[in-house]
């Protein structure tokens, strides 16, 4: 968004399809008047938001889909989620076997690995 950068600014945000509970937070000034949300959405999601400088009345509102762009590395976590999701929205047979996989490299992370 961009507006003025004294500003403050709180997005209204709910994704879909599960939709549950609007979710409000403050949107940063990252440079010169622009306001960024980051935000990532896996396979079928949608992002619904509103924004409001104070008001009340939104100054901004509109959604952002699951854009499928393959930014996410295959290899990653998000990236092996959203090939689950994928796979179980085309009914792929390979669905167990990504759900397996991916449970196997997770427990594997938390042994292998220490939190700091």
């Amino acid at each position: 968004y961009h507006g003025k950068k004294n500003q403050n600014l709180w997005i209204h945000q709910r994704i879909l399809p599960d939709g549950g509970d609007v979710v409000v937070e403050t949107m940063p000034h990252v440079f010169d008047g622009y306001f960024v949300k980051l935000l990532s959405l896996f396979y079928g999601e949608t992002l619904e938001y509103e924004i409001y400088d104070g008001g009340a009345e939104p100054v901004a509102r509109g959604s952002a889909g699951y854009s499928g762009d393959g930014s996410q590395p295959a290899g990653s976590r998000v990236g092996r989620l959203d090939g689950i999701l994928k796979a179980q929205a085309s009914e792929d047979e390979g669905l167990q076997e990504k759900m397996e996989q991916y449970a196997i490299r997770d427990e594997m992370t938390e042994m292998l690995f220490e939190y700091l």
